[in-house]
């Protein structure tokens, strides 16, 4: 999630806009999701 929120520029970042913060969680829980496909800590995490 702090990777979208950085992206769009911390002062940019609307929380209390319902589309982007979902984005952000949709996101989050994606690229948490990722490294239990695979085996290996370090190896599975992905990169933007």
């Amino acid at each position: 999630m702090l990777a979208r929120i950085v992206a769009a520029g911390l002062d940019n970042f609307d929380y209390n806009n319902f589309a982007q913060v979902s984005e952000a969680c949709r996101f989050a829980n994606a690229t948490g999701a990722l490294p239990t496909t695979r085996p290996g800590a370090i190896p599975a995490m992905p990169s933007i």
